[in-house]
């Protein structure tokens, strides 16, 4: 079947039950950790990833407003703006401090609703909430590890997503990751 057939209005659906397979779980809460150092100086490479976007996305905003400042900047569903502050919030929570907690209240205080769109809002909302899509958590688990296979993988399937939001969002990411080692309460 190369698409699915049409339905309309009052139809009667059919459920057919796949054979049990086992449950599948995914569990997309942000669990605290930290980075391994000898994955910083590629990190540190991604922060200017915008560069090449002709987006004027700081590479390491200085204050929170300047984040805020980038919601719904650019083109697409999720603005690379938008992709740029999830990957960095999530950085935040993965690496969180009582520092970099208060960043995110701060920024959480400044968000809001319908500045950009809904599924950056959502994205964000999670994001902001400890929650995150699996890719980034691959990610996340790769940096933990010692093997350039994970990174790699991982790196790679957030480069695919979308025009500019893999690298927007890893941009982000490594900026948040530096933050939080700026803060002086974590150390790698």
């Amino acid at each position: 079947m190369k698409e699915l057939p049409c339905v309309d209005e009052g139809d009667e659906l059919v459920f057919i039950p796949l054979p049990d397979t086992g449950t599948i779980v995914f569990d997309p809460l942000i669990n605290s950790g930290t980075p391994d150092s000898r994955w910083r100086p590629l990190w540190r490479e991604w922060i200017f990833f915008t560069r090449d976007m002709k987006l004027p996305l700081p590479e390491e905003p200085e204050s929170v407003d300047e984040i805020v400042a980038m919601l719904g900047l650019g083109p697409g569903h999720t603005p690379a703006g938008d992709d740029w502050i999830t990957g960095w919030i999530v950085a935040l929570k993965w690496c969180g401090t009582q520092e970099t907690d208060i960043l995110l209240e701060s920024f959480s205080g400044l968000f809001q609703n319908g500045v950009t769109t809904w599924l950056s809002e959502s994205i964000i909302s999670d994001a902001l909430e400890g929650k995150t899509w699996i890719g980034s958590l691959r990610l996340i688990e790769a940096l933990q590890s010692n093997s350039w296979r994970e990174v790699r993988d991982a790196v790679e399937t957030l480069l695919q997503w979308g025009h500019t939001s893999g690298r927007a969002w890893l941009a982000g990411f490594a900026s948040g990751l530096e933050k939080a080692l700026s803060t002086g309460k974590i150390s790698i």
